[in-house]
């Protein structure tokens, strides 16, 4: 059982609460309602400005800032069974808790005074080289001063808010494997595997200040209409330090917010989620039993694993109550993992199968030593994809791959391949594409040894050992997601893993 989290200095947000009346709501929907009686177009005020964040042990909230889970009942089991000679089948199944890291938020004890650019939504800068808003001058109307949580559900009005909802599910994870593993001759073993797990309750975030689906819908064939300005009946009522009061006029598209008094208001805590991986594992081994053969004590384990890691998402925080999920890759799925480890005791010198009976400087030189290699290839993660725009030439991994056009980016054909979404628009692709993936290539490491026997009390042991033995370099990732760049889908010339690093070492045992 994990404890909620209590709260003492009455600091922490414990949720939000969607229905108290703001202090300001007369005067502010006054003001609304009169310029709604002089334009027939101007968003229709709501009845009463409501809802705020709310504060652990404040006003009878409680001081646990979540809600206890009581289903964290974690059963295991597993079976093995040797139903035939040399053969054994081998089965799981568990459930697992995540342990619980949300530490709330403190909104109001720390904030950030925003920039405002542009009071015309970008048509001019807000500042000329003097006077307001220009580097002599950068915030003509102060700065917002934490008050802590003075001001009740009406901290942090007029700009955005976050906050973790009251009931937090504790994610958990469905695990299961069944496994053939089957001892072959030359004292060989094959193992092969399948594993899958499923984690469910995982947070997904949600904006809950943003226009009805009604207006969106409209907004794909109007964008200009919601990005209107209009006389804004937060000015002067908000502060002016915040971006709804800064201007005497706003967006069309802020007035018809559900949540009007907040740019916005994001939940970070809807247990929605869902996480999934099914993987088919394979193991190849040779074990070195009894004497050496005649050409050396050989160990050596191949591994192979094909699989796939998917995840259950929203396309955007703001439509997700009526554009379903989606599944796509995560940010770490690797379909092909290949990995090879091997030793080998070259079989020469004293107590092998050739030269034996070597003499000192012979068994010094060329007796009595130890190889190893490791070798694993592994396929590159799946890239972000560019969201904010459309492709409309077909295929961008159909040409020919190179460092500086890792997919498609022909400048020459940019106007006539890419078309950016308009604002509003909704995006269509996921987070990240299933054939577009980061560089790949094999990494090699190299180890040589040899021990020295000096007397029966001393004995020598030389090392030496070569990481990335070949410096095959892995390349960071190409972006990926802003076709306008001037580095799109060009691979970083700085490398992610280590350069070639060879050392060597000696030991001395007594």
């Amino acid at each position: 059982m994990q404890f909620p989290l209590y709260e003492i200095h009455n600091r922490l947000l414990n949720g939000f609460d969607f229905h108290s009346v703001q202090p300001f709501s007369d005067a502010a929907l006054a003001r609304w309602r009169e310029l709604a009686a002089a334009d027939p177009t101007f968003p229709r005020p709501p009845q009463a400005i409501r809802g705020g964040p709310r504060y652990a042990g404040v006003g009878g909230s409680p001081r646990r800032v979540y809600e206890w889970d009581w289903t964290n009942v974690q059963p295991r089991f597993g079976v093995a069974w040797n139903f035939m000679s040399k053969s054994v089948m081998r089965g799981g199944f568990g459930i697992f808790h995540r342990t619980a890291t949300q530490g709330n938020l403190s909104t109001g004890f720390n904030l950030q005074t925003p920039y405002i650019h542009s009071l015309d939504a970008g048509l001019t800068p807000s500042s000329g080289l003097t006077g307001p808003y220009s580097l002599e001058n950068p915030f003509p109307q102060g700065v917002v001063r934490p008050l802590g949580n003075k001001l009740g559900i009406s901290t942090n009005v007029g700009s955005g808010i976050e906050f973790d909802a009251r009931k937090r599910p504790i994610p958990r994870t469905f695990q299961w494997s069944y496994t053939l593993e089957r001892e072959l001759p030359w004292n060989m073993v094959l193992e092969v595997s399948y594993v899958g797990s499923l984690t469910n309750k995982e947070p997904r975030t949600t904006q809950l200040s943003d226009m009805s689906r009604e207006h969106y819908d409209r907004a794909q064939t109007d964008p200009g209409f919601y990005q209107a300005r209009i006389p804004n009946p937060w000015f002067g009522i908000l502060s002016p330090a915040t971006p709804l009061g800064a201007s005497s006029t706003i967006a069309r598209h802020d007035l018809l917010r559900r949540i009007p008094q907040f740019n916005s208001v994001r939940n970070f805590i809807n247990p929605w989620g869902r996480v999934w991986y099914h993987g088919l594992q394979t193991r190849f081994e040779r074990r070195m039993l009894g004497e050496r053969s005649r050409v050396g004590a050989v160990t050596w384990v191949l591994a192979y694993t094909w699989s796939k890691q998917m995840e259950r998402v929203w396309l955007d925080e703001h439509t997700f109550e009526w554009r379903g999920p989606i599944s796509q890759l995560t940010d770490i799925d690797r379909p092909h993992n290949l990995a090879f480890a091997g030793v080998w005791d070259l079989p020469f010198g004293r107590g092998r199968a050739f030269l034996r009976d070597m003499g000192k400087a012979g068994q010094l030189l060329l007796g009595g030593w130890t190889t190893n290699v490791n070798f694993i290839y592994q396929s590159g993660v799946p890239l972000g994809a560019w969201r904010g725009w459309e492709f409309l030439c077909g295929d961008p991994t159909a040409v020919a791959r190179t460092e500086t056009q890792w997919f498609f980016n022909d400048r020459s054909r940019f106007s006539q391949c890419w078309r950016q979404l308009r604002p509003f628009e909704y995006v269509v692709l996921p987070s990240r594409f299933h054939q577009i993936r980061s560089h790949a290539a094999p990494q090699i490491d190299l180890m040589v040894s040899k021990k020295f026997d000096v007397s029966e009390r001393y004995q020598i042991e030389f090392r030496g050992e070569a990481f990335n033995a070949f410096n095959t370099p892995l390349r960071g990732d190409a972006p990926s997601t802003n076709p306008a760049g001037a580095d799109f889908s060009i691979l970083p010339v700085a490398q992610l893993n280590f350069p070639r690093n060879i050392q060597l070492g000696v030991r001395v045992r007594f």
